[in-house]
């Protein structure tokens, strides 16, 4: 497989053109909140080799398993932090897909919560703020508020 990326990313095109979506997630007022890539098929074998293929190209993914009544179906999503990868190296030639994709590697993410921002929401925690209001003092988001004051 050495020196053969070109054939491994257009086999993996070929998947994505064919089995995979690019589905995006709308906020209240109408903006793309956030989106997934993925691939999808019945066929372990077929699946576990577009694993390996993004393994070799150094593209983070996970896998789940859809429940079906005849065929389980499994998904490779794509992580967001290989969102960009994925786009510049495989690709689509599906104009709608590619769109879609644009949109969704131009969504602004929030990081993870600092360890300083953590103890600042669990000291504000402790002096009777409620979750809205650390929300608003931090400007994140209350799930991620949530998140971080369970352990208290």
């Amino acid at each position: 497989m050495e020196g053969c990326e070109k054939y491994i990313c257009a086999f993996l095109k070929g998947m994505f053109d064919s089995e995979g979506s690019v589905a995006l997630q709308y906020g209240k007022k109408g903006q793309v909140i956030s989106g997934n890539i993925q691939i999808a098929n019945s066929d372990e074998k077929l699946i576990d080799l577009c694993c390996y293929f993004l393994d070799k190209l150094n593209i983070d993914y996970y896998i789940s398993i859809a429940k079906r009544k005849t065929k389980d179906i499994i998904i490779i999503y794509i992580k967001p932090n290989s969102y960009n990868d994925f786009k510049n190296l495989i690709g689509t030639s599906i104009n709608r897909k590619l769109s879609r994709m644009e949109i969704l590697c131009n969504i602004k993410r929030r990081k993870q919560l600092t360890n300083e921002e953590k103890l600042k929401i669990k000291e504000l925690y402790k002096t009777g703020h409620n979750i809205n209001k650390i929300s608003k003092i931090i400007n994140r988001s209350r799930t991620a508020i949530r998140n971080a004051i369970k352990d208290i």
